[in-house]
């Protein structure tokens, strides 16, 4: 069987037909043609461009992929936020201002508590006693808060930061598939005389 030599119609590139054969693929930028046989000359005219290369494919299959895994990463964030909601709808995130107020207050109260407990044991007397008892267990408990919500708000601010982290990598990613595929595109095919 002999082979017909002509070019291809978009990028001129040589190509080698059977003699039957109706269309054929461009080696070097990928256009489908379509294969016109007359009695001396066989032409070619584009049907289809095939602008999609395996790399493009792949490239396209691994950013659907990252943007399920930021997806994800996205629901478990507003999971976790959803922790935080009061009954009225409003978020109350823990912050660590708030708890230094909080352990501020109760370390003044213990304090105050403490005095008072020295005032009672050495005047003797018994009104201050509750007063004292009253300073020292609200302080303690204010106290306890404000180092349970200093915590929890370090803990926040850990799990916000990683998430924040997390995204911007992915994102990062993702901007690169593109900024990779787009040279791909913008790269001159192989060049061919």
């Amino acid at each position: 069987m002999k082979l017909v030599c002509t070019n291809c119609d978009r990028c001129g590139a040589p190509l080698e037909i059977e003699p039957e054969q109706e269309t054929v693929i461009c080696d070097y930028c990928n256009c489908q043609l379509r294969v016109t046989h007359s009695d001396q000359t066989v032409t070619t005219e584009v049907i289809e461009e095939l602008n999609y290369s395996k790399q493009q494919l792949e490239a396209e299959i691994e950013e659907l992929n990252l943007r399920r895994r930021l997806d994800r990463y996205d629901r478990s964030w507003r999971r976790y936020l959803d922790t935080f909601l009061c009954e009225h709808g409003q978020m109350h995130i823990p912050d660590a201002s708030s708890a230094r107020g909080l352990e501020i207050t109760g370390i003044v109260l213990i304090v105050g508590g403490g005095i008072s407990f020295l005032h009672t044991l050495l005047t003797r007397s018994e009104t201050t006693a509750t007063l004292t008892a009253f300073g020292l267990i609200v302080g303690s408990v204010l106290l306890f808060i404000g180092l349970k919500t200093s915590d929890d708000a370090a803990s926040y601010e850990a799990r916000k930061k990683r998430y924040r982290k997390r995204r911007r990598h992915i994102l990062k990613q993702i901007k690169s598939l593109r900024l990779d595929d787009r040279a791909q595109v913008e790269r001159p095919q192989k060049e061919h005389r």
